[in-house]
């Protein structure tokens, strides 16, 4: 009995199960600890071993450089003859290499992809051009959330055409629901407060905002207009109404109404949309900037592979012929850039709508939203492939039963989860294996300060490590580093050594904020732009390195 045989024997009914749906689209969700990369491994040996197919015509695409060489030792342990020549990449790393074999068309992506230093010095002298009437001239001091915008923006596939448009649509919806809610906010506007009494105002603009003519705008498919939003956020207002706090109401108001010079309520936003307004033009020129360097970033790798593949239908038919399956790790945490590169990748009229990819996640981990991540990304999975099959992993070999339901507790608390929409999926999970034998010891506790809580936690510690345990075998963790630098200095009054990790970013580093600030002033010295090298001048010879 071979590796993949022996490893096929260990799987339970689910994992078989998906193992050997090798047809047709396959949506597996699998829970923490439920086993999805043995499932993968052995998925992929068991297609090699079934099916009259290369190795190199087979692609996983994961998230991060982990997991790809995770994966690969995965692999070569259970084939390894045929593990080297699996296609195994990150979204990022497929979208390169997919430019790097295929130049002729990628016109203009010969190089390499800039650094995120290099796109915050072009940022910089965009800003820096900016007339003093622009709202976001003072961008430098926020230009991480700029990029940060430009990266949502193409890892969503927004040009800056559709952003304007966005905001284009929402300035007409400003004006227009003001007119059309005059009286309700007259209304309002004479309440001292908002009470019982206002709830007739906000009954009636709900109303009005659902009756309006929805108008015609150029806004992607992708994006709902700004009264949509408005009376769905209003609809949850009134429903979390309980008849006696009218917090819910208020909050409403707060977030999307301001009084005019004359005191009477008006729709806000125009200040926010001036600003969007001015992030599309900081947008464009951004990108003109990189198509004069014939340079691009690391979003617009997947950005033009998706525009490509769209543009060049042979291309796309001939990327799609050669890679015969496609598995997807950690689908939860794909973005609608990454999400639209697999459908071009797997769109070939042979499929009939049904290519075989195989999509591997859980709704309830989903990680990455700050990159553009949706979990909605697994429902458009089951609507974009026709006769999806779908296989929830329920058997959780890494934690006891205890940690599992308690886990379990807090996930039932999100609102949206994958199986309020798809019926008949049971995504309770259940301890089993090893895991199980070892009783876990929950203890949920509540303290009346951060002090107390900091205390408690560093007398635990050094409970533990008195008591036997070893050092290393204690973890803290925490939402925020601000917290664990707090708790630091309790554990130290216990002269405990503390390993803490953190990763830095390299542009908050002084050094590279030094040689930013140079690199600019000689820019400015070279397009003889002396108002704003005057300015430089004076904080880099402040620097301490000239002695």
């Amino acid at each position: 009995m071979n590796e993949i045989e022996k490893a096929f024997k260990a799987l339970n009914r689910k994992q078989r199960e998906a193992v050997e749906a090798i047809e047709g689209p396959v949506l597996v969700i699998a829970g923490p600890g439920t086993g999805k990369t043995q499932l993968i491994g052995t998925r992929v040996g068991y297609i090699l071993k079934n099916q009259d197919v290369e190795p190199s015509n087979i692609l996983l695409l994961t998230f991060t450089d982990a997991a790809v060489a995770e994966m690969r030792k995965r692999l070569e342990y259970l084939i390894p003859a045929q593990a080297s020549k699996v296609h195994i990449y990150t979204y990022h790393g497929f979208a390169n290499d997919l430019i790097r074999n295929n130049l002729e068309y990628f016109d203009g992506l010969e190089n390499e992809p800039i650094d995120e230093l290099a796109g915050a010095v072009i940022l910089s002298q965009i800003l820096d051009r900016l007339p003093y009437s622009n709202p976001l001239k003072s961008g430098k001091y926020y230009k991480r959330d700029l990029l940060s915008l430009i990266s949502d923006a193409k890892r969503s596939l927004l040009e800056p055409d559709n952003i304007e448009a966005v905001a284009s649509a929402n300035q007409n919806t400003i004006d227009s629901t003001t007119k059309t809610l005059k009286v309700e906010l007259g209304k309002l506007s004479r309440q001292a407060r908002i009470s019982k009494q206002s709830m007739p105002i906000f009954e009636s603009i709900l109303k009005k905002l659902r009756r309006r003519p929805v108008a015609k705008t150029n806004l992607p498919n992708s994006l709902k207009p700004l009264e949509g939003y408005m009376a769905e956020s209003l609809e949850n207002a009134l429903n979390e109404y309980d008849g006696k706090s009218t917090s819910t109401l208020t909050g409403w108001k707060n977030d999307w109404l301001a009084k005019d010079s004359t005191g009477q309520y008006i729709f806000d936003g125009k200040n926010a949309n001036d600003k969007l307004k001015a992030f599309v033009d900081i947008y464009c020129q951004y990108q003109q900037e990189l198509e004069r360097e014939h340079a691009y970033d690391y979003d617009d790798m997947i950005m033009r592979c998706v525009e490509v593949l769209e543009a060049n239908p042979d291309f796309k038919f001939s990327q799609a012929e050669h890679y015969h399956y496609l598995m997807l790790d950690e689908f939860q945490d794909t973005n609608p850039a990454q999400f639209r590169l697999v459908q071009l990748m797997t769109d070939h009229p042979v499929h009939e709508g049904r290519p075989n990819v195989l999509a591997v996640g859980d709704d309830d981990q989903a990680i990455y939203a700050f990159q553009g991540a949706d979990y909605s990304n697994m429902l458009s999975f089951c609507n974009h492939y026709r006769d999806v099959g779908l296989i929830p992993l329920r058997e959780n070999f890494r934690s006891h039963q205890d940690l599992v339901d308690a886990a379990q507790a807090i996930a039932d608390q999100i609102e949206t989860r994958l199986h309020h929409s798809l019926k008949g999926i049971e995504k309770k999970l259940v301890a089993a294996g090893e895991a199980n034998k070892l009783a876990p010891k929950i203890d949920a506790r509540e303290f009346k300060s951060d002090a107390a809580q900091y205390t408690w936690v560093a007398d635990e510690i050094a409970r533990l490590i008195k008591s036997g345990t070893k050092p290393s075998d204690i973890a803290v963790i925490s939402p925020k580093h601000k917290y664990l630098q707090a708790v630091l200095p309790h554990v130290r009054r216990h002269n405990l050594a503390v390993a803490y990790e953190k990763r830095e970013d390299v542009l908050d580093e002084p050094q590279i904020l030094m040689l930013e600030k140079m690199s600019r002033l000689v820019l400015a010295l070279a397009e003889g732009n002396e108002e704003l090298a005057d300015n430089l001048w004076a904080e880099v010879l402040s620097y301490d390195m000239w002695g």
